[in-house]
């Protein structure tokens, strides 16, 4: 609608009398102002209709959302990460809302509701947290580390009774559950994935003299678990004798596992260079010391002859003195 007034619209009104500037005849008087017409509207202007943007495509997205809310609370199977993926649709039902406004009603006003949409904005996001939170709990919460906790003492138990007659002092198992699990369902070790991995910390017990020794003892305890089935990816075997020497063997997938004792002795690790750097961080030590003791006694020495020295000088002074 054109905003500018119509001359039409308007209805000249004539002057009925004549005024004080005006001659009896009609004619203006000299000197005077001129009066101006005045004007009285014909007809009202009709007002610009307004049209809200943005509040159909909220109420429909309140509604999927209703909708999925109530089908996860009869399905909790019911894969919500991949339906919260679709929450940009949302975005393009309010584009073809402001299209069909701005093609179809072009004569009126578009304003957005923007105090509507932030509130739906606000309850879609209540509504979604309410509908992924619970099965993010049942998935990551108690129930994970209940059953990755049974899981590993059975296979505990189940290398206890393997690896009977070797030099095994301690033995623990951490079982990593990857992906969703039926919350439903009690895990045993044998509904474990190919997605789950077991790891294995084994202290060993002896009188290891060289890396060969431990590695030999390591390849056998790995025999026995692969004898008997046990499923594991990573397996740290330790070793500490009294005297502070260390082995250690990392084994981190199956091609390790499957060396022989001779190859597994050169991935054994120890810590004989920071036992020669104590060592010899004890001997400076002990060296600076030593230093110190024959200091302290050379300055002693030096003391006593001082004292002698000042006496024997006394004593000199007193006897000159004397004969004087």
């Amino acid at each position: 609608m054109n905003n500018e007034l119509d001359t039409e619209q308007f209805e000249h009104i004539p002057e009925s009398e004549p005024t004080s500037d005006t001659a009896p005849d009609g004619t203006q008087q000299q000197g005077a102002k001129p009066q101006a017409p005045y004007y009285s509207f014909k007809d009202t202007v009709q007002p610009q209709k307004v049209r809200r943007v943005g509040t159909l495509t909220m109420g429909l997205a309140l509604i999927a959302t209703g909708v999925v809310a109530i089908a996860v609370l009869f399905n909790p199977s019911l894969d919500v990460i991949t339906i919260a993926k679709l929450a940009p649709v949302v975005l393009i039902f309010l584009g073809i809302e402001i299209l069909i406004n701005h093609f179809f009603h072009r004569g009126d006003k578009l304003k957005y509701d923007f105090l509507s949409g932030f509130v739906c904005f606000v309850l879609i996001c209540a509504s979604v947290s309410a509908i992924i939170i619970p099965p993010l709990y049942e998935q990551y919460g108690p129930h994970r580390y209940e059953s990755g906790y049974r899981i590993g003492s059975e296979i505990e138990t189940m290398c206890f009774q393997a690896l009977s007659g070797t030099p095994v002092s301690s033995l623990s198992a951490r079982v990593h559950l990857e992906g969703p699990l039926n919350s439903k369902q009690e895990l045993t070790y044998q509904d474990l994935r190919p997605m789950d991995y077991v790891e294995l910390d084994i202290q060993l017990m002896g009188s290891y003299t060289d890396k060969a020794q431990f590695a030999q003892d390591c390849k056998k305890v790995l025999e026995k678990l692969t004898a008997a089935g046990i499923p594991f990816r990573n397996i740290r075997f330790r070793y500490s004798a009294d005297e502070g020497v260390q082995y250690y063997l990392n084994i981190d997938d199956k091609f390790e596992a499957a060396l022989d004792a001779e190859k597994l002795a050169q991935l054994v690790g120890d810590n004989t260079e920071e036992l020669a750097w104590e060592s010899t961080q004890a001997q400076l030590e002990t060296e600076s010391e030593e230093m110190n003791s024959e200091l302290e006694q050379q300055r002693a020495e030096l003391e006593q002859q001082r004292e002698e020295l000042a006496a024997e000088r006394q004593a000199f002074e007193e006897q000159q003195a004397n004969a004087a």
